[in-house]
């Protein structure tokens, strides 16, 4: 565990994103596996420093079980509020 995030009120609008902070990493970790382990030789310091980091991110980008119940249980609302943004958006195409 890399750290904990408490907060008093959670309500359907914040927890999706609070819970799913985590995967805000996944980016990083892609960038700088295509990036720089891609384009230094595999003897060197460096190359192994930023696939340790890589790795690291890539790991530190798993949100847990407990973000992910949380996320699930509170996002119904947010896909029905998107699904209904999309279907009358879709209406109003036609």
């Amino acid at each position: 565990m890399l750290g904990q995030v408490a907060f008093r009120n959670p309500r359907w609008y914040n927890v999706p994103f609070i819970a799913l902070a985590p995967l805000l990493l996944l980016p990083f970790a892609l960038w700088l596996y295509l990036h720089e382990t891609a384009r230094i030789p595999l003897l060197h310091a460096w190359h192994w420093i930023s696939l340790y980091l890589v790795i690291a991110a890539g790991v530190s980008s798993i949100p847990s079980s407990i973000d992910m119940r949380l996320a699930w249980k509170y996002s119904a609302p947010l896909l029905l509020a998107g699904g209904v943004v999309i279907f009358i958006f879709m209406l109003w195409l036609h």
